[in-house]
Parts: structure tokens; sequence; C-alpha cells
């Protein structure tokens, strides 16, 4: 691949009534669906939208931000499920408070394998799936892809992208925000660069 554009989902319903994310699986609010719209006018703008294909998380808040980028953008929507947010087991559908009252310490052995609740995905379980999810995207041979996905997935993918280990997570990371742009690219001298870190200019 020479190119991967990555949109963080745009508001949903769980930002504002202070629930968990994870697989927490809520719409987008009118505010989000206008963000949603704002990202694709952004992308028709700037691409050549008929060199991409456009994939997405199953999970409502992306896939409904991926409907309305695909209708801006007039690309069908590839659905797959490995790019779901990171599963926080049983902490899926409570609040924030809940979450942070049952959260377990990190163990003195680092964070990579830590379950931070009951039922939870660790940090490598959760690598080896988004790595599964671009395995399966690399097999279709594209060129330049979108993907509609969460705020978890993307440093996941950064570090795919720039071959970085995973315990770069460990002490550091790559924040992503809502309704934000991200691009990963070839260069002039065909090195993986990251171009674009999750800009909201667009949102303006």
């Amino acid at each position: 691949m020479d190119e991967i554009i990555l949109v963080q989902h745009c508001q949903s319903e769980h930002h504002i009534n202070e629930l968990s994310g994870g697989w927490t699986d809520t719409p987008l609010t009118e505010l989000g669906r206008a963000q949603a719209k704002k990202v694709g006018q952004r992308l028709k703008n700037e691409i050549n939208a008929s060199e991409f294909k456009l994939f997405t998380s199953d999970l409502l808040r992306a896939l409904q931000t991926a409907e309305i980028i695909s209708n801006c953008l007039g690309l069908p929507i590839l659905v797959n499920t490995n790019f779901r947010e990171r599963n926080f087991g049983i902490g899926s559908g409570k609040t924030k408070e809940w979450f942070k009252q049952h959260f377990l310490p990190i163990p003195d052995r680092g964070r990579l394998d830590h379950k931070p609740i009951e039922g939870a995905e660790t940090l490598r379980e959760f690598y080896h799936r988004i790595n599964a999810g671009m395995t399966e995207v690399e097999r279709l041979k594209l060129s330049k892809i979108i993907l509609v996905t969460h705020g978890g997935v993307i440093p996941m993918l950064i570090l795919w992208w720039l071959n970085l280990p995973l315990e770069v997570l460990e002490n550091s990371g790559f924040e992503s925000r809502v309704a934000g742009i991200t691009k990963l690219q070839v260069n002039f001298d065909y090195r993986r660069i990251l171009s674009i870190l999750s800009d909201v200019s667009h949102l303006q």
C-alpha cells in the first residue's frame, strides 16, 4: 500500500453520556453526523476518491461515520470487525466512573499483557487483532485505502505502518481525536511515514 487515510469516528452518544468506549455500541450524535459530513467534504476536496477503497469497523459510531463519508465520496463500504476498538470486557456499556473504580492496577511487569478490566483484551491481544485485519486488507493488493475506526486502533496502525515494536506503548503513544484525519504515506524515497496525525482543522 502507498497510502492509508485513517479517520477516527465522530462524536457518539457514549461521549456525551459519560460512558466508557471500547465495544459500547452507540450511534453518532447530531454533532457527530455534522462532523462526519465535514470529514467527507474535506476528503472529497483533497483526494481522487476513485483511487481508494473505504473500510470501517462494524461498531455503530464508526459505521455511521463511514456511511456519511461514503455518500460524499461515492465509495462502497467494506466492513472489517478486526478494526473495532479495544474490548474492555465487562466495562462495555458502563460509565467512565464505574470504569475508574474497577480498573485493575498495572503490574510491575508492564501494561502490554495487563487486563485492565475483567474480560478485557490486553494491549498485545488488541495489537495482534489489528495486525490480522491489516493482513486481510493487504491480501487485496490495494494501493490506497480509507479506514474509519477508533481512537485506540489508530496508534496500533501507526506502529504497524512504521514497523515499530509494541513496546513503544509501555511509556509513549500517539493521540487521536474525534473526527481526526491521520495519513500514513510512502514518501519520495519509498519510506513509510506518518505525514499527518489527527488533523481536525476541517471542523473549524
